[in-house]
Order: C-alpha cells, then structure tokens, then sequence
C-alpha cells in the first residue's frame, strides 16, 4: 500500500520544488546554474513517477490524475526566477503565471482530468523550453555538459515514452485551439 503512494510523492515533491526554483530568483543570476540543476531534477522525479506507476500498476490518485498541474507548478516556478532575477520584465512573468494559474484552476474546477490536462499543456509548453535557455545562457559549461548528458541520456531511456506523449501533446493542443475558435466564432 505504501509504495503504491511512492509515484504520487515523487509528483507531489515537485510543488515545493517550484517554489525552492522560483525562491532562488532571490539570488539573482548567479543562481542560473542551481535552478538548471533543479529543475533536472524535476523533469527526473517526472520521468520516474511515471515509470514507477506503470511498473506498480496502480490506479492513480487525485495527484495522479493531476499531475500536470505540478508540473505547471515546476515550470512556474522556473518562470518566476527569470522574472524575480531579472532575466525578463517582472509584470511579464507574474502576467503569465496569472493567466497559467487561472487556466489551470479553471480547467481543474469545471472539466475531467483528461480535459485539464489537454488545457493546461497550452500554457505549459513555451514554460518547458524557454527557462532553459535563459538559465543555460547564464550557467557555467559544466551545467551545460550535464543537461546535454540528462537530455541525451533521458531519451535514449524515454524514446517510446516520449514519442507517444509526442502524440498526446499535438492532439490535446489542436482540440483546445479547436474549441477557442469555436468559442470566437459564437460571440
């Protein structure tokens, strides 16, 4: 019963990560490199959430279920870094995480699961890779060498993984794109 919560801890783990992340913005720049490391760290505790559910072959949790939104809570956090670090413009971060938080928080409040997750992904995605590049412009060479390693090394693990989420992904993005236009084209 205890390892069957395993997969939603390592989920969950990533909530007070994103705040650790968006914490060190404190530091200011000098800290690129530390929040690179974390959020390695995050997207690892992802991929081995994942694999340890599929292997207990539980059914999820509400963390579970929901696991996208403490992924959008890691990703935030990466984004209030840049922001409170000076990275990019203060409003334009806490504009974007408002308008990601109340996405999500709508999302999660009025539809499934499912439907969450194909909503908040709209958000999420440009938080994916664009932190990255701003915290490996301002790291030193050696965080650079591990996260080509960690990237190298987690889809060599992951291909299968990642080609089906590949998939997801798309789909869930064209069905939300499809229902704001309908939703633009009513009013």
């Amino acid at each position: 019963m205890a390892r069957a919560r395993i997969p939603d801890l390592l989920t969950f783990a990533r909530l007070p990560l994103g705040v650790v992340i968006a914490l060190h913005g404190l530091a200011g720049r000098r800290a690129a490199g530390t929040v690179m490391l974390l959020l390695l760290l995050g997207w690892s505790l992802d991929f081995l959430d994942g694999r340890l559910a599929r292997r207990l072959k539980e059914e999820p949790g509400w963390i579970g279920e929901y696991e996208i939104l403490f992924d959008l809570v890691l990703c935030l956090g990466s984004l209030a870094y840049l922001g409170l670090a000076g990275f990019i413009p203060w409003p334009a971060a806490l504009g974007y995480i408002t308008l990601a938080g109340t996405v999500a928080g709508l999302a999660t409040a009025i539809t499934t699961a499912e439907r969450t997750y194909s909503i908040t992904q709209v958000v999420e995605v440009p938080l994916i890779f664009i932190p990255p590049i701003f915290l490996l412009l301002a790291s030193p060479w050696w965080i650079i060498l591990v996260t080509i390693i960690w990237a190298l090394l987690s889809l060599a693990l992951e291909w299968d993984r990642a080609m089906e989420l590949k998939g997801k992904v798309v789909e869930s993005h064209h069905l939300t794109l499809a229902a704001i236009w309908r939703l633009i084209r009513r009013g």
